[in-house]
């Protein structure tokens, strides 16, 4: 299967200014859109902003974007051992499934999702800020709090910061 960090750093190219991402997990992808069915490897990232599919192979790259005030199911199991777990994220009709998850923490992925979508249901689904709205201090205010409520851990806050920092 492919690397992680490999995939994450292929899918974070297609970052918007200034997101971040908080948890990412690696499987296989089942289905990436309406018109076609395939099995792949896949990463799944979960931003400040959206969930990011993102699946490479071959043959070609596939990448689809969800945000949260626009997800209107998810389903994310912890499986067995050797089979790994699933997620599947649901937008307007089209669906995304990546299953035998064994690589980066599901259940943090699973929390930072629900968390995200939560917020921006009781928001009214408003929109994220822009990337020129928030500036890297309030990005690292963003990411702080995120790691005080236990989201983020002490090393993915460091990364992060150090990210950010020096991006100033």
């Amino acid at each position: 299967m492919a690397s992680l960090d490999k995939m994450v750093s292929k899918a974070s190219e297609r970052l918007e200014p200034g997101e971040v991402v908080i948890v990412s997990v690696l499987g296989i992808s089942k289905r990436l859109s309406t018109d076609a069915e395939f099995q792949k490897p896949a990463v799944l990232l979960a931003t400040d902003r959206r969930v990011m599919l993102y699946a490479k192979d071959l043959m070609g790259q596939a990448f689809e974007s969800y945000r949260y005030g626009d997800i209107t199911s998810t389903m994310i199991m912890n499986g067995k051992a050797l089979q790994g777990g699933e997620a599947t994220f649901s937008v307007a009709g089209n669906a995304a499934s990546v299953y035998r998850i064994r690589k980066g923490d599901l259940e943090l992925f699973e929390r930072t999702v629900r968390e995200h979508m939560e917020a921006a249901k009781s928001s009214g689904g408003a929109p994220q800020p822009s990337a020129q709205a928030v500036g890297i201090p309030e990005q690292i205010n963003q990411i702080a709090a995120l790691h005080d409520q236990g989201i983020l851990t002490d090393e993915e806050y460091a990364a992060k910061k150090q990210e950010l920092l020096a991006r100033m």
